[in-house]
């Protein structure tokens, strides 16, 4: 994750914060002529905003930043909390909540996580086809 990201928003914490988040994303990718990683960005991008809204405080923020070979994600949210990555197929109990991490695990190239005090930042990057 780089220190100093291209793009970073501070998103509306409510119920529409992730369509938002995703119409920047894909407004960002367009410009920078990534749209061949739209469809994965705005997935992980709507998933990681929804989990800091559902699970974290305000303010949430998303950046963006531009690789070499692709992008990179991170949602910062200061609730305190950590995600989860869990193993869908050893938890039973894991219904139509609980797989937003690990989808975003399953399509990006590199995904993490960190806290530090009460600030929470999730991150992902992905990468154009070689």
């Amino acid at each position: 994750m780089p220190p100093h990201p291209d793009h970073r928003w501070e998103l509306e914490y409510g119920p529409a914060a992730a369509a938002r988040a995703r119409d920047l994303a894909r407004k960002t990718l367009a410009n920078w002529g990534l749209t061949e990683l739209c469809d994965d960005v705005t997935l992980a991008v709507s998933e990681l905003v929804a989990n800091a809204i559902l699970h974290g405080r305000p303010p949430v923020t998303l950046a963006m930043w531009r690789e070499p070979y692709g992008c990179g994600i991170v949602v910062v949210d200061h609730g305190g909390g950590f995600p989860r990555l869990r193993d869908l197929r050893l938890d039973e109990h894991a219904g139509e909540s609980g797989r937003g991490m690990a989808l975003v695990n399953e399509i990006a190239d590199d995904f993490g996580a960190c806290r530090r005090s009460a600030i929470c930042r999730v991150w992902a990057t992905f990468h154009r086809a070689p």
